[in-house]
């Protein structure tokens, strides 16, 4: 919590590779799988506002990736995506 006792998040941004499966004579795409292994550390953890997390709170957000289960994922624009 902040100074003022308000909830403040912080982000982690990770880049994966993703393989599709493409089935070209039935125009589909057959499977999806995220290679969990390219995505062994976040390329960077920011706040709220966009900084750069501190080193101290980096390695108490990894410690928190590596060991809680994640919830389901949401698809779309990040929220600090500057296209």
């Amino acid at each position: 919590m902040s100074a003022a006792g308000e909830k403040q998040y912080v982000y982690a941004r990770y880049q994966a590779d993703v393989w599709v499966e493409v089935d070209p004579d039935e125009a589909a795409v057959t499977r999806v799988v995220v290679d969990d292994e390219s995505m062994a550390e976040p390329v960077e953890v920011v706040t709220e506002d966009g900084s750069q997390a501190p080193v101290l709170l980096r390695r108490a957000v990894q410690q928190v990736l590596d060991t809680d289960t994640w919830p389901s994922w949401d698809y779309g624009i990040g929220p600090f995506w500057d296209p």
